[in-house]
């Protein structure tokens, strides 16, 4: 298991949480929260705290595709009665 990342300017603090997939587990400014805050570690999804990441994509993919660069990787549509995948 992953040792929380904190990162600090001022008074602002964020709680990054390596082990649920880079998710914000708190984000406070004077020691208020700012987001909805989770624990920094366990088996809880990343969608349970107020901030993740949404990558390699987020939304729809054009035409199922997902390109970088000059590389492109199919990708499935993921809800029904949906053509394009969504994130």
């Amino acid at each position: 298991m992953s040792a929380p990342l904190i990162l600090e300017a001022g008074p602002l603090q964020a709680v990054i949480a390596p082990g649920r997939g880079g998710s914000v587990a708190a984000l406070r400014l004077d020691g208020m929260d700012l987001l909805r805050s989770g624990p920094e570690a366990g088996d809880g999804a990343p969608t349970d705290l107020g901030c993740f990441p949404m990558v390699p994509l987020c939304n729809r993919v054009r035409d199922n595709l997902l390109r970088i660069g000059d590389r492109a990787w199919p990708v499935r549509p993921n809800v029904a009665a949906q053509p394009l995948h969504l994130h």
